[in-house]
């Protein structure tokens, strides 16, 4: 029997940027504010839509929907940060953020399962 839901482990903090047309893209905290991951970091999937300062709730482990960005993303695919916040195939040096569930092109959003252990980083 497959499970149709899982748990999400949240993380609310202050958007340190405005954060209100990025839902589904990944981000990151630095001193204690939310701000878009940058290539290849760790980059956590924000689920509301922040302006500066406004509290913003990010994906600490579970699934989340992301924006996917250039050359898309393939199931079971390990997934990472671009410039940007949207989620690619992971390459060699970045830092895993999960595992695509599903196949889908660039400016599609795509279900991924949230890497919480972090600092994995792709061979």
């Amino acid at each position: 029997m497959a499970l149709s839901g899982m748990l999400q482990v949240r993380h609310a903090a202050a958007a340190g940027a405005d954060l209100s047309a990025k839902k589904g893209y990944l981000c990151k905290l630095a001193s204690g504010a939310l701000q878009l991951a940058g290539n290849g970091e760790r980059g956590y999937p924000l689920v509301d839509t922040p302006a500066s300062g406004e509290v913003g709730t990010i994906v600490l482990s579970g699934k989340a929907k992301v924006l996917v960005g250039t050359g898309g993303v393939t199931e079971m695919g390990s997934v990472a940060a671009e410039a940007g916040g949207a989620v690619v195939a992971a390459a060699t040096g970045d830092i895993v953020c999960g595992t695509a569930l599903e196949t889908a092109a660039a400016g599609a959003y795509a279900m991924i399962l949230v890497a919480s252990a972090g600092g994995i980083v792709a061979a």
